[in-house]
């Protein structure tokens, strides 16, 4: 993947890890106030037993206000029963989210080294090719000494050649009617003297 593309999955997953983690702070909110109706009503419930249900048990001349008080019990357990029902399904919807939160900061942190090793592997390239540009300009640094050095020789040549020409300017082409190639070894020797090597 190009370092964009990573790039773009690396803000879509921070986003999204983002959201999971703000559902999952609404979630403990929810259960925290879950709990703490939980906890009035079982403090309620505590209180109206140690004086109510005493006094009405004892008393059976009020058998229609126990009646009442036990339908008022009934409710109330029914409520409590909810409100566990509750904190349990916050509870696995909780652990749900955190699951999720794991799983997204997981592949958060697999793009991220991805990306930090497109990175490093880039920076790795950008290097080579500095050092190849370096040693391109080093040897074609080198090949321009070598040019400069080897300019004043091609003069010194072209100018022996000019000097050359004039002096065989007057030579003839061939000697005796016969090309120069064809008289070795009946031409005349050059200098006077003796043969010192062959």
């Amino acid at each position: 993947a190009t370092l964009d593309e990573l790039r773009g999955q690396i803000t879509e997953q921070t986003a999204r890890r983002r959201r999971t983690e703000l559902q999952r702070r609404e979630a403990e909110l929810q259960m925290q106030r879950h709990k703490k109706s939980l906890a009035r009503q079982v403090r309620a419930s505590y209180i109206i037993g140690q004086r109510g249900q005493t006094k009405l048990a004892l008393n059976q001349d009020h058998s229609q206000q126990l009646s009442r008080v036990m339908t008022y019990y009934d409710y109330l357990n029914r409520a409590r029963a909810r409100r566990i029902d509750k904190i349990l399904d916050q509870v696995q919807a909780l652990e749900t989210l955190s699951a999720r939160l794991r799983q997204e900061t997981a592949e958060l942190d697999l793009t991220r080294t991805r990306h930090e090793g497109t990175l490093t592997a880039l920076e790795a390239r950008r290097t080579e090719r500095e050092d190849m540009v370096k040693a391109l300009r080093e040897r074609i640094s080198g090949e321009e000494g070598e040019l400069q050095q080897l300019q004043p020789d091609e003069r010194q040549l072209t100018r022996l050649m000019r000097e050359l020409r004039k002096t065989l300017a007057d030579v003839p082409a061939e000697i005796g009617g016969k090309p120069f190639a064809k008289q070795r070894g009946k031409l005349p020797w050059p200098l006077k003297g003796r043969l010192l090597a062959r």
